[in-house]
Formats: structure tokens, sequence, C-alpha cells
């Protein structure tokens, strides 16, 4: 889900490049999903296993020793 933020964010670079809010919130929402998948294929307890993600025009999303450890943490709070 996109919060209000990122919405007016998606409707201004919308009418800015003359496409659909829609179609460029699908895209938008793609992109994290990729992150996701390949997220879940490293091994859990393995901070090694994260790849180096490359998301094009946005940069790297270079997983971090701390950022996997806090989100292993809150996963297991959720669950």
């Amino acid at each position: 889900m996109i919060d209000d933020n990122n919405l007016e964010i998606i409707r201004k670079v919308a009418k800015k490049h003359g496409i659909s809010p829609t179609i460029l919130e699908r895209a938008w929402m793609n992109q994290f999903k990729v992150v996701k998948e390949e997220m879940q294929k490293a091994e859990k307890g393995n901070y090694e296993s994260f790849p180096v993600i490359y998301l094009r025009r946005l940069g790297k999303f270079v997983p971090s020793k701390g950022m996997i450890t806090h989100m292993t943490k809150n996963n297991k709070k959720n669950n």
C-alpha cells in the first residue's frame, strides 16, 4: 500500500510525463516486489547470502547487517 505522500509524488510525476498514475503506481510497486522476492531467496540468518539489488534509475539496494537483523527481529514479532 502506498501512503498519501507517495501518491502525491506519483500523481505529479505522472502528470509531468503524461502517463497514467495507475501505470506509474504499478511500476513503483513492481520494483519493490522484486526486492522482496530476491530477499526471500536469501538464507535466513546468513547476512552474506542477501544480494545487492540494482533498481534501474533508483540505484542499488544494498542490505546491511543491521538492517537484516532489524527486519528479521520485526518479522518474528509479527508472526
